[in-house]
């Protein structure tokens, strides 16, 4: 299953996860690499950034991704350009 879990880590008493208050971003980016996250609190939003190119933002009600649905296709395979090119010089 594809997904992202942010875990909130509490500082009382000692530093722990806070298991009970996980968001579950389901899809993500994908198999992608997620390279930043920011919390937006006045707008109850996370906004994620992966290496597939995307910005996709949340909100933790829906658990759905905000935006493009062409965001979940997957990255074509770089083409080799100088396979069976013309080389004039």
């Amino acid at each position: 299953e594809k997904r992202l879990d942010l875990v909130p880590l509490t500082s009382t008493p000692s530093w722990q996860f806070d298991r009970e208050n996980l968001w579950r971003l389901p899809g993500a980016h994908g198999e992608e690499v997620v390279r930043s996250i920011y919390l937006d609190e006045q707008s109850q939003s996370v906004f994620t950034c992966g290496e597939d190119g995307f910005v996709r933002a949340w909100k933790p009600e829906s658990g759905e991704a905000q935006g493009d649905d062409s965001s979940n296709k997957t990255a074509r395979p770089k083409k080799n350009k100088d396979k069976g090119r013309f080389k004039p010089y």
